[in-house]
């Protein structure tokens, strides 16, 4: 018997009430930063479970996506592209950075995202890297710029 075709996926903010939903997701994903007070939590469904989840947070004036995690079974199949979307079209224009690792670098060129030299990372943004990388993360620092350029 043929199983049926999964659902359309469904992306939302989450409400504080569901973020320990999305906590056991990042867990369960091996994604272990949390989720901050004045985050902005999105989560995908599909079929009435969590599959994925992205966080977006102000950290330092610049707004920064975090935590984009997709169930490993359910990638490849258009979600995370779809997250990035909700995200990008919240931020309605505005600047948002990103560090993913280095092999995700043609994933977020898709959405206008692109390398940031080292000489021109923001301070903060310069030192979390330099902590990632001390711990052996192969991690690269992105922008997206904004209409009104970076900030």
């Amino acid at each position: 018997m043929n199983e049926p075709a999964p659902t359309q996926p469904v992306i939302r903010r989450a409400e504080p009430a569901e973020y320990s939903a999305v906590l056991a997701l990042y867990q369960a994903c091996g994604y272990t930063s949390g989720i901050r007070e004045g985050d902005i939590v999105w989560m995908v469904e599909m079929d009435h479970q969590l599959v994925g989840a992205a966080r977006l947070c102000c950290d330092h004036q610049l707004w920064v996506l975090r935590g984009m995690q997709v169930r490993p079974d359910r990638q490849r199949q258009g979600i995370g592209g779809k997250l990035v979307d909700a995200v990008l079209q919240h931020l309605d224009g505005q600047t948002c950075y990103c560090v993913p690792y280095a092999h995700l670098r043609p994933f977020y060129g898709r959405f206008g995202f692109t390398k940031v030299r080292q000489e021109n990372m923001p301070p903060y943004l310069a030192e979390r890297m330099t902590d990632y990388r001390s711990r052996g993360l192969g991690v690269i620092l992105m922008c997206r710029a904004g209409k009104q350029g970076l900030r």
